[in-house]
């Protein structure tokens, strides 16, 4: 499974990495537990909508410090096996 969406800044900082891949960790962490309890379909489906959440977060953010993001997304397609 490839990670669906990862923001890339004109000059990420050590603190903003850390931030999203703890942010990151969290989503698919609970992305799991909402396997086991429910199935995987409905995860995937939530876990990609919360990371298209957070790329409009921080595509927004990036935006009014005045940095010009480049967000990069893969598909949905690739989360199945």
């Amino acid at each position: 499974m490839k990670i669906i969406g990862y923001p890339t800044l004109a000059s990420p900082d050590r603190d903003s990495l850390r931030r999203h891949s703890k942010q990151l960790l969290a989503l698919a962490t609970e992305a799991v537990a909402l396997a086991i309890e429910k199935d995987e379909k409905t995860a995937l489906s939530w876990l990609q909508k919360q990371t298209n959440i957070l790329v409009m977060k921080y595509k927004l953010l990036a935006t009014l410090k005045g940095n010009n993001p480049r967000i990069s997304l893969f598909s949905p397609q690739t989360l199945s096996h």
